[in-house]
């Protein structure tokens, strides 16, 4: 994994906690963020997200799919209604819903005196060229079984990232979505990289936060 690389990288007297969890979005991020990472006075967190809120698409401060899961399992054993409350909406699209809860892990991070860092991750239908055919085929499945909403995310990441006074306005966040653009075959799944992808991961970050490393 790309923390992996990183550690080795580093070459330090450093501990690195590898909290990525299958299918968590920025909605489980902040909650895993204030129940457990406050508690560890980390130096720096490192936010690596933003496929599973373009995929999962929702738009409310804490909904997300594993909590949907917990939610409607026990919704079934109480024989509740089939549609809980799950907060007000915070924006009518991903990206901005995304970029709030962004905005407050840095807020609280700031507050404790911690570094904190966003970086975007690359999947592959933000891959340009070249392609390969093995990568063809996972594009053409994942067209296939996109939604429009899917869809839509993706290209709104993709233009709000790119904006010339983005960055400027953000500069804790990083757009990678780009990053295997010269790269021929990377990916294992639609977001998933083998072994020289997350190298090339650990290497571009490890740029951005060098010069913080305690």
């Amino acid at each position: 994994s790309w923390p992996d690389f990183l550690y080795e990288m580093i070459n330090s007297n450093i501990s690195i906690y590898n909290g990525g969890f299958k299918g968590h979005d920025s909605a489980c991020e902040i909650q895993k963020m204030m129940r457990d990472i406050l508690l560890l006075k980390p130096d720096i967190i490192l936010i690596y997200d933003g496929f599973n809120d373009i995929e999962q698409n929702h738009h409310s401060l804490f909904e997300s799919n594993s909590n949907l899961s917990i939610i409607h399992t026990y919704i079934n054993e109480k024989k509740l209604p089939d549609k809980p409350w799950y907060g007000i909406s915070i924006s009518d699209n991903t990206f901005d819903a995304w970029l709030y809860r962004i905005e407050m892990m840095y807020a609280i991070a700031k507050f404790f005196e911690i570094d904190f860092f966003v970086f975007v991750q690359p999947y592959l239908l933000s891959k340009k060229q070249p392609l390969s055919k093995y990568e063809l085929l996972l594009k053409r499945y994942s067209l296939y079984y996109a939604t429009d909403e899917i869809l839509f995310a993706s290209d709104q990441f993709a233009e709000r990232l790119s904006e010339p006074d983005f960055h400027k306005k953000y500069p804790y966040i990083f757009n990678l979505m780009d990053i295997f653009d010269n790269e021929k075959e990377v990916y294992i799944d639609p977001c998933h990289v083998w072994e020289h992808g997350n190298k090339i991961i650990a290497d571009t970050i490890y740029k951005h936060i060098s010069s913080y490393i305690p």
